[in-house]
């Protein structure tokens, strides 16, 4: 990723896209809300309210609006039809024992509009106000400023302890989000963390719009800055309170033109971010590519004019970073963004699988003695259990399957269990 490249997060690049039109809302639940293990806090965008009868809120702890926008001053630059047109959303998702947040933003990846807001205390005062006014009748509010800079750590986590003390004493919690990797340490992690409810690390845009190179959105684990990594990051800079750190999941890709069909291939043109459903329906047309090295699927196809590919997370690699979730302690979990899965519902599923008490924990003991490693789709699959009997096949649960599913499978038999992961 070339630095000349300027770093603008998906939450910034998707509001510049979108400007606000009303929509009309009729939020439907139908369930008991789940007995959630963790938390599960999913960002509802401002655009995206025509669909959201599809939030399904028995798997949600929070769902937090996104957003009002905050200018220099303190006072509000975008309101995005705050709160007039969304306090039916409010009053529903309140009504089935969810959670709602109001996020706040101050974009400017330059930093000098939040430089301006931090600096001058006439501003900071008045940023505070307006989000208490703002957040009447909320259960807190999530902070999303991007981002300041390495001079403004000490004056951005003095502004989250002031807003803290003002949101505690109404009996509300505050959420900041914090970027994967804190460039030029511009965050005092440790700070915000003694300060605020939680800590949401947006665990996504390692590679993002602007890329030089094509690569994965999230890697768990390979290069040089990867989830697992910015995950112990912060679990070390915040004094081992993963209790506090929620760690966001992206449910989008973003698909690049690119000089070759190969990974990490130069890329000719920015970045389209593509929200999971697309990119899911996409993949499925071209093959679903997985990259073994960063535990992500992604996928290329030719155009008249050179190659294109995408990369973005799924059901495989979603559940690999859920288990980071559980394996670290954390708080729990986010979702950037809420209705990108476009009535698909095997993310909430997958969620289910996952945080809902007693659902699924892993309940075989993987071993390496069985060779797996020409077993990557589910023909293959199916063919190695038709000239092998003795075998049966397990979800992560430890579920048996009647039939092989793309994701984490277990095969047991003969004294052996070995994991696989089918690709498609």
């Amino acid at each position: 990723m070339l630095a000349a490249n300027p770093w603008i997060s998906i939450h910034h690049y998707q509001n510049l896209r979108h400007p606000y039109q009303k929509t009309y809302i009729n939020l439907v639940t139908e369930n008991t809300p789940a007995d959630l293990t963790h938390l599960v806090y999913g960002f509802m965008p401002h655009w995206r309210g025509s669909f959201t009868p599809e939030i399904n809120t028995d798997y949600l702890t929070h769902l937090a609006w996104f957003g009002i926008e905050l200018d220099s001053g303190g006072g509000i630059q975008d309101s995005h039809g705050w709160p007039d047109d969304w306090d039916k959303l409010k009053r529903d998702v309140q009504g089935t024992g969810t959670r709602f947040d109001l996020a706040v933003t101050c974009f400017d990846w330059t930093g000098n509009k939040v430089h301006e807001l931090l600096s001058i205390p006439e501003n900071r005062t008045r940023a505070i106000e307006t989000i208490l006014t703002q957040s009447q009748g909320c259960d807190g509010v999530n902070i999303d400023f991007e981002r300041p800079e390495s001079a403004d750590k000490v004056l951005f986590a003095d502004f989250i302890r002031e807003l803290a003390d003002s949101l505690h004493t109404q009996g509300m919690e505050i959420t900041v989000d914090v970027t994967a990797v804190n460039w030029g340490e511009r965050l005092d992690a440790e700070a915000i963390a003694s300060a605020a409810d939680y800590l949401f690390i947006m665990g996504y845009d390692y590679h993002y719009s602007r890329s030089s190179q094509s690569g994965p959105v999230a890697p768990l684990e390979g290069e040089t800055y990867n989830v697992t990594k910015s995950v112990d990051y912060y679990i070390e800079k915040t004094e081992n309170r993963a209790d506090k750190i929620i760690l966001g999941v992206p449910y989008y890709g973003y698909d690049w033109p690119t000089e070759t069909k190969e990974p990490y291939s130069e890329t000719e043109g920015t970045g389209t971010a593509y929200i999971y459903s697309s990119a899911l329906s996409a993949g499925e047309v071209y093959g679903i590519e997985w990259h073994e090295e960063t535990s992500t699927p992604w996928y290329f196809y030719r155009e008249e004019d050179g190659f294109r590919q995408c990369w973005f997370d799924d059901t495989m690699s979603l559940a690999l970073k859920y288990r980071l979730v559980k394996n670290r302690d954390l708080a729990g979990t986010g979702i950037w963004a809420l209705t990108y899965d476009a009535g698909k519902n095997e993310l909430w599923e997958l969620i289910a699988e996952h945080f809902v008490t007693g659902d699924v924990e892993e309940k075989v003991i993987v071993k390496d003695t069985l060779d797996v490693a020409g077993i990557s789709t589910r023909w293959k699959m199916k063919r190695f259990l038709r000239r092998n009997p003795e075998y049966e096949l397990y979800d992560i649960g430890g579920r048996i399957l009647k039939k092989p599913e793309r994701g984490v499978v277990f095969l047991k038999g003969c004294g052996t269990v070995k994991k696989v992961i089918l690709i498609r």
